[in-house]
């Protein structure tokens, strides 16, 4: 059961208190309602490490605010924040309601102006100054996502361990992608700038999730939200909303920068299975297995690329022809 004192202390009026649905995240979110108002309430775990060392205060509380600042000044919207308790790991938000992108377009068609309003935010980040004092995209990162994918997706489909040399060979690949990937304007990337964390108000998405913000290759926000692993993203769309990208931010080497998007789109995708597994296998979350048929084909179209000619030949000679996890 959840301590709530930070509540009693700050609301100082009766309260109850509602969980969230909380996906991956080792955060956890609580919706919070009281007579006369409703709030979102993330916790954040005061007493368990990060995968670099840092606290949870260091390693999200921070940085949540110094990106919530960032993105306000830039005109992008954001949610409220009404008090933040480093002690306690808390920050109390405004509530937007129950819909994501996700609850609202997973079953119906796209509201392409919603949508366009989503670029438009990344043209902002692309023309921006960038965030200052922000961790950096580099290889090795990258190269975490064919980590997940060896150590969690290869195994439940094949039934055997990666080896060593499928480890050496798979990131010798990654590399060669990592290097079209990076080939294009670095600025501020949000990192998970898809439709899971944006919600709609008056017609304009609001970004929820941004403290994992880096400095990095700006193909890569757009590619998490138009290959978005959660609901199958029709393709013309697709298409149509990375050319109004493309002429908002000016860009002037298109190839360059279409190859980037498709090759940070398919790294990201390959990663997100490897962790999807996981969180089946390790957590009982059957809601990702069938999100696997949704990122395949993303992957497939991605691997006709022909700087991903030799990941697709490691994937065919690796795996079998059926790549489907089952519940």
């Amino acid at each position: 059961m959840r301590d709530h004192s930070y509540l009693e202390q700050f609301l100082k009026c009766e309260f109850k208190v509602e969980p969230m649905t909380n996906g991956m995240s080792f955060r956890t979110y609580d919706r919070v309602y009281t007579p006369s108002d409703s709030y979102v309430l993330m916790n954040v775990p005061t007493d368990i490490p990060l995968e670099d060392g840092q606290s949870a205060i260091e390693g999200v509380i921070r940085p949540f605010m110094k990106v919530h600042a960032y993105l306000k000044e830039l005109n992008i919207s954001v949610p409220e924040v009404f008090n933040v308790c480093e002690l306690n790991g808390k920050v109390l938000l405004q509530d937007l309601g129950q819909d994501t992108f996700y609850d609202m377009f997973s079953a119906r068609d796209i509201d392409l102006n919603l949508y366009e309003e989503a670029v438009n935010d990344l043209v902002k980040l692309y023309k921006a100054k960038p965030l200052a004092d922000i961790p950096e995209v580099d290889e090795g990162l990258m190269h975490l996502r064919g980590q997940y994918f060896l150590d969690d997706y290869l195994p439940a489909i094949t039934g055997q361990e990666s080896t060593a040399e499928q480890y050496q060979e798979l990131d010798a690949i990654l590399s060669e992608i990592y290097n079209v990937v990076s080939n294009v304007k670095w600025g501020t990337v949000l990192w998970d700038f898809h439709s899971p964390n944006l919600m709609p108000l008056n017609n304009k998405p609001v970004v929820l999730d941004f403290q994992d913000a880096k400095f990095g290759p700006l193909s890569y926000d757009l590619a998490s939200l138009l290959y978005d692993a959660r609901f199958p993203f029709p393709k013309e769309v697709r298409n149509s909303l990375f050319n109004h990208f493309v002429k908002c931010a000016e860009i002037k080497d298109v190839q360059a920068f279409k190859d980037s998007f498709e090759m940070a789109g398919l790294l990201r995708n390959i990663g997100i299975l490897g962790r999807f597994a996981r969180s089946f296998y390790r957590d009982g979350k059957v809601e990702f297995i069938p999100k696997i048929s949704v990122i395949w084909p993303y992957v497939d179209e991605a691997l006709e690329n022909p700087y991903a000619a030799k990941l697709k030949a490691f994937i065919y000679k690796n795996m079998p022809e059926n790549r489907l996890l089952s519940a």
